[in-house]
């Protein structure tokens, strides 16, 4: 309904219906044709936030087994006033992010916690907005009090940590997918398209220390063309048709790829 009412009526059709569509791609390698799920992009749908996230993991595995020890850390920072103007909001949200973002390169330069990767999520309401970090890293006994000392000093007032443990690496993963899959909570029109303006080029995740070539999930940047999303072959990029299948009503079976091993789903004809 917010979409409606910034006459963005294309973007609106693609959100409203996210993840409810299949489209038909083609392997340029062997000329067979694939479904994937359609998703709309727009940065604050969490269906699309879930599926970016899931393979930017996908991707970063053997970078990210390094952790031997995985956690996870809720870091809830203070609450801060943003302007009432559009043009103040976007000016205060980014200076906010910013700000954050330097309260993470501190907290490497300091050596509180140097190899780590995080993402902010922020709850705007009004004129008031709060923000939290939440990091994957490696556990340390001693870690959430210095993390809670760490933004008390940063921001003058007292942050709150909260450790959720952890079981293994891909729980943590997980833990982190859950809670970016929303990385904002907000109330109103203005509040949300001022926060999507300044977000729109920066990624769901980034890295420190070890990890910082590591960001992924969103952003302006489009995924280098030798990474192949071809579950067929992985080295072509195949072509998307134009049209669209719902996902409830549309016959699928799954096929096994004979050069890569992996399956993928392919449309019953009902014609043939």
């Amino acid at each position: 309904e917010q979409l409606k009412e910034m006459s963005e009526a294309e973007l609106y059709v693609r959100v409203a219906h996210c993840f409810e569509y299949y489209t038909e791609k083609k392997c340029e390698t062997t000329h067979e044709t694939f479904l994937a799920r359609f998703h709309c992009g727009e940065r604050g749908c969490s269906l699309c936030a879930i599926w970016l996230l899931e393979r930017f993991f996908a991707e970063k595995e053997e970078v990210l087994a390094q952790l031997a020890r995985p956690a996870v850390y809720r870091v809830i920072l203070g609450t801060r006033s943003i302007g009432s103007p559009p043009e103040e909001k976007e000016h205060d949200i980014k200076q906010i992010y910013g700000q954050v973002r330097g309260m993470v390169t501190h907290l490497t330069d300091n050596g509180v916690l140097k190899d780590l990767v995080y993402g902010i999520r922020a709850h705007i309401q009004g004129e008031a907005m709060s923000v939290e970090i939440d990091m994957l890293a490696e556990y340390a006994l001693t870690l959430e009090g210095e993390l809670q000392e760490h933004f008390g000093r940063e921001t003058g007032v007292k942050a709150y940590v909260a450790r959720i443990p952890c079981a293994d690496r891909r729980e943590a993963q997980r833990a982190m997918s859950m809670l970016l899959a929303v990385p904002l909570v907000w109330d109103s029109l203005e509040n949300y398209a001022a926060w999507r303006t300044v977000t729109k080029k920066m990624k769901l995740l980034q890295g420190k220390g070890k990890f910082y070539k590591v960001a992924g999930g969103g952003g302006a940047k489009k995924q280098p063309a030798a990474q192949s999303s071809c579950p067929i072959c992985r080295t072509c990029q195949p072509v998307a048709s134009n049209e669209f299948y719902p996902v409830a009503t549309t016959a699928v079976r799954q096929v096994v790829s004979e050069i890569t091993g992996e399956s993928y789903w392919q449309r019953v004809d009902p014609g043939g």
